[in-house]
């Protein structure tokens, strides 16, 4: 089951270059895995969006967040049971 999260919730995020490798859970930072990548762009859309997409796995957990490149802020936008 997938739980999409609306509005996505901010989250702090320690990265390689654009690679995430740790997510702020819980007030700890959890080192992750990169399950997949991908990048979203559509500057014509009522809203313009520009965003670097990551699925990865924490020990417990698979999240999918991403990156507003306009702004550098990660969100959570889902979690995969």
């Amino acid at each position: 089951m997938t739980r999409l999260l609306r509005p996505p919730r901010t989250i702090r995020v320690a990265v390689d270059g654009p690679v995430p490798i740790a997510i702020e859970i819980d007030g700890r930072m959890e080192p992750v895995e990169v399950i997949e990548r991908w990048r979203v762009s559509d500057p014509w859309g009522e809203t313009p969006i520009d965003r670097d997409y990551a699925k990865v796995a924490g020990a417990t957990w698979i999240l999918v967040v991403y990156r507003e490149r306009s702004s550098n802020s990660w969100f959570l936008e889902r979690i995969l049971d």
